[in-house]
């Protein structure tokens, strides 16, 4: 099976060590781990660097959960960027919080904090789940939270998505009274789970 180096950084700043542990624990070094290694491909490094970077974004995504723990109902989502790792977590609400810095064992990760967005994860995350995104768009192919833009994507087959009306994706979000992306699905898939959130 091909490993997709983006997903799987995706899945470790989103869930934090506790899902990647058995990644990571078995009898494998950074120069034969397949996780590590594709990342290295990707980003043009040695195992071992980036044996350490995704460690510490395992790191990063742990003491993003205690954090998003305290906050439940304002966290919107969050971006990162590496060398330093700094996390920006958007926050709805205009109370601010201060920057944390977390040292661990790989290295420093600074929290930045942005209030004014317009809706938490978790109310994004309440309208996919009440079934209306699925109502409008009966022959939808996925929908995601996209935290880092504080939108729901709905993939369309593209037939779909080619027949849409102009102004359809500004109803749907007037009508659910959160911003809907209208995206043409890639290729053709049948649903087989939830829908998912990153």
């Amino acid at each position: 099976m091909r490993l997709n180096p983006g997903r799987m950084i995706a899945l470790v700043m989103s869930v934090g060590a506790s899902a990647m542990s058995s990644a990571f624990s078995q009898n494998v070094t950074p120069a034969t781990d397949p996780v590590v290694q594709a990342f290295a491909v990707k980003e043009g490094l040695t195992a071992d660097e980036a044996d350490r970077r995704l460690r510490l974004r395992m790191a990063a995504g742990e003491a993003l959960q205690k954090i998003v723990e305290e906050m439940p109902s304002r966290f919107a989502g969050k971006t990162f960027t590496e060398s330093p790792m700094v996390v920006t977590v958007r926050l709805t609400g205009a109370d601010p919080v201060p920057s944390r810095v977390v040292d661990t064992r790989y290295g420093r990760v600074t929290y930045h904090f942005v209030v004014g967005a317009a809706h938490s994860r978790a109310e994004l995350q309440s309208v996919v789940n009440s079934g209306k995104i699925q109502g409008l768009f009966p022959e939808y192919q996925g929908i995601m939270v996209d935290g880092e833009r504080g939108v729901i994507v709905v993939e369309l087959p593209g037939e779909t998505f080619e027949r849409l009306r102009d102004g359809e994706e500004l109803d749907a979000s007037r009508e659910l009274s959160v911003p809907i992306e209208l995206k043409k699905a890639a290729a053709p898939v049948k649903l087989l789970s939830a829908p998912r959130v990153r």
